[in-house]
């Protein structure tokens, strides 16, 4: 006999607010808009000079932040999110958000996405001489 049959009317409706409230934060965990993300990266196209390096390096993402580190774990910039441009509420599929920041007096967007090929973000350091860009290879995410 089913266990959930045995149970008492409210403990049944007690269960099931569980299960649902339970549901609902796993959907919302894997939203780049209210999660905190580790995007390790292996790869990363200087866009601007056209060079391409191979070394391991981190983005984390948060509502407030986006800090990208270099291959020595040491944070060498770190951006205000100042607004999203578009929605991507499930980063384990494919889609993509820009997500418009500052860092200091300095203006940058960053376009993370995904798709069949590959996961990727785009920082562009509007602001910076030669307004360079930079395109980084995911190849792992963790949601925290």
């Amino acid at each position: 006999m089913n266990l959930v049959l045995l149970m008492k009317p409210e403990k049944q409706t007690f269960l099931l607010i569980v299960i649902m409230l339970a549901g609902g934060s796993v959907v919302s965990a894997q939203n780049i808009q209210t999660a905190s993300i580790e995007w390790t990266c292996n790869s990363t196209f200087d866009a601007t000079n056209g060079v391409a390096t191979d070394e391991v390096t981190k983005v984390t993402t948060s509502p407030e932040h986006v800090v990208w580190y270099n291959k020595d774990g040491e944070a060498q910039k770190t951006f205000s999110v100042s607004g999203l441009a578009g929605s991507w509420t499930n980063v384990s599929s494919n889609g993509s958000v820009v997500i418009n920041m500052t860092y200091g007096d300095n203006s940058a967007i960053a376009h993370f996405s995904r798709s069949t090929d590959a996961i990727r973000i785009r920082i562009h350091l509007i602001s910076e001489p030669g307004s360079p860009i930079y395109e980084l290879t995911v190849n792992s995410l963790t949601v925290n």
